[in-house]
């Protein structure tokens, strides 16, 4: 139970740093401050999708290969209906396969709300950062505390050491409220 619940909360808070860490102390630089803010033209949200991916990433010499959304608007993406008759209406070149959604051919990875709002997305190309590892996950146990005898308690700690390395920071479009 300790192993896998402190594993999730580990690798939960590892995501919140990947995507918007802000680089102060020992946080890292997040993929979200580092993106360049969507420059096109276009207002819904599939089209900015579709712009960002193959329009504004592909003139910096960058082929996007995940689109990163909250987890509402990929539901959203994927129950749009018809406006006339109501049926379920994927927009040009979407899937949902086996409860995964593409859009454009690329992923589409949802993240919850508290780590990505409404309506803020973020398009790139993942082969241009790096998540390196230099200290797995490691789950510790301590007793020597001045109150854990006394008390009957054990201390528990889970680390691990890890950085971001984003070797070109325009490889990646955000749309982000300020």
């Amino acid at each position: 139970f300790l192993q896998a619940n402190m594993l999730k909360a580990l690798y939960k808070a590892e995501n919140a740093q990947i995507l918007n860490g802000d680089g102060t102390g020992a946080n890292l630089l997040g993929l979200m401050p580092q993106a360049s803010t969507y420059d096109g033209n276009n207002s819904i949200l599939v089209e900015q999708l579709v712009d960002a991916a193959y329009g504004q990433l592909a003139e910096k010499g960058h082929n996007a290969s995940h689109i990163v959304l909250n987890a509402r608007d990929a539901v959203d993406i994927a129950l749009n209906k018809a406006a006339g008759s109501g049926e379920y209406d994927l927009p040009g070149a979407t899937g949902f396969v086996n409860g995964r959604l593409t859009l454009a051919g690329l992923p589409v990875l949802s993240m919850p709300t508290t780590q990505l709002a409404a309506g803020n997305y973020l398009v790139g190309d993942f082969s241009a950062t790096q998540l390196i590892t230099r200290l797995n996950p490691e789950i510790r146990f301590f007793e020597q505390n001045e109150d854990d005898v006394r008390k009957n308690m054990i201390t528990i700690r889970i680390e691990e050491r890890i950085a971001l390395a984003t070797y070109y920071p325009d490889a990646f479009v955000k749309k982000a409220s300020v």
